[in-house]
């Protein structure tokens, strides 16, 4: 309904002027117009505008003058004016609709009305970041920093492992179990039987920014010529422990033949393989420190001594499987290939 506006002050002198026709019975006055006596306390205070057909009904009975400039304010006056008021206000708080800056400052919005009521964001079913467990320097997390070298990889969002599902399928046990010990995190496998794969996948951008903390890069890491990060190499527990990640994922174990004066042997041999010059060299680097002598090819460091990798077997170890399986069935066992 149309509401009356008055010039400031005109509204309580009209209805004093209200009053004196009715001799100030205010419940006669409410009954004429067909309002109750609250509201019309509030009207002859001026608290809130009046109604126009009350005020219709009042002029048609008194025939007071209506004071000059008073305005009728058409259906829905209000809305307008609050919803005004509400566009600027989310102007000032979230910038321009549809526009950079404007997605800009209602994502902060956003998120300060999250970080103040996380439970509340949780039930509207806001997703909100996960938190990660930060484990500091260790040699668990050394390795795993050669395991994501090795077979891993980051995206902005994403951490991901491939394995061989068939030969590595006791190593991606040893492999998840390892991700949670480290961050206290849940963590998806994707099997792929037309490819023999196994695919461990943690998502989140807080475990991913951790993770570039520690070193690791995000993208690919031949292109990005990938190295062991200088927190590992300055110590020889950690550059140890990273080796056996490393090695576990991207090295081989195998035994080769050779002939000497039309005698025929054979050897057992280590190999790491990997497109990353860098890493290539750390990994050389590090098994040198370590009192080895390892040879490198283009792409790959070899150990062929065989006390050498007796002793690799003894200090550095391995958690995957199948390595350790070669090893004493090849060289304990003296079992040959192809019996």
């Amino acid at each position: 309904m149309a509401r009356v506006k008055f010039p400031k002050s005109k509204q309580r002198l009209f209805f004093d002027n209200v009053g004196e026709y009715f001799k100030n019975d205010w419940t006669e006055v409410s009954r004429f117009i067909g309002i109750n006596e609250r509201t019309l306390s509030d009207w002859r205070r001026g608290k809130y505008t009046m109604d126009q057909g009350s005020l219709k009904d009042l002029l048609s009975l008194t025939k007071i003058p209506l004071p000059e400039g008073t305005e009728i304010l058409e259906d829905n006056w209000s809305a307008k004016k609050y919803c005004r008021a509400g566009a600027l206000k989310r102007f000032q708080m979230y910038g321009a609709f549809a526009t950079p800056e404007g997605r800009r400052k209602g994502g902060l919005a956003t998120q300060r009305l999250i970080r103040k009521n996380l439970t509340k964001a949780l039930q509207l079913g806001v997703v909100v970041r996960k938190k990660i467990y930060d484990p500091g320097y260790s040699p668990e997390l050394a390795e795993f920093i050669g395991i994501m070298l090795g077979d891993g990889g980051l995206t902005n969002y994403q951490l991901s492992i491939t394995l061989n599902s068939q030969t590595d399928k006791e190593y991606l046990g040893y492999v998840k179990s390892l991700i949670r010990k480290l961050f206290h995190i849940q963590l998806t496998v994707m099997l792929r039987k037309n490819e023999n794969t196994a695919r461990i996948v943690v998502s989140g951008r807080n475990l991913v920014e951790l993770l570039k903390g520690y070193g690791l890069k995000v993208g690919n890491k031949v292109k990005q010529s990938v190295n062991i990060p200088a927190w590992v190499l300055k110590k020889n527990e950690f550059a140890i422990a990273c080796l056996r990640g490393l090695m576990d994922t991207d090295g081989s174990c195998y035994m080769y033949a050779h002939n000497v004066n039309k005698k025929r042997y054979y050897n057992f041999a280590l190999c790491f393989t990997n497109a990353s010059v860098p890493l290539l060299r750390s990994f050389y680097a590090i098994l040198k420190k370590n009192g080895y002598y390892p040879f490198v090819t283009d792409r790959r460091v070899y150990m062929h001594r065989k006390n050498e990798i007796a002793e690799y077997f003894k200090k550095v170890g391995t958690h995957n499987n199948k390595h350790l399986h070669k090893y004493q069935k090849f060289v304990v066992q003296k079992i040959l290939p192809g019996r």
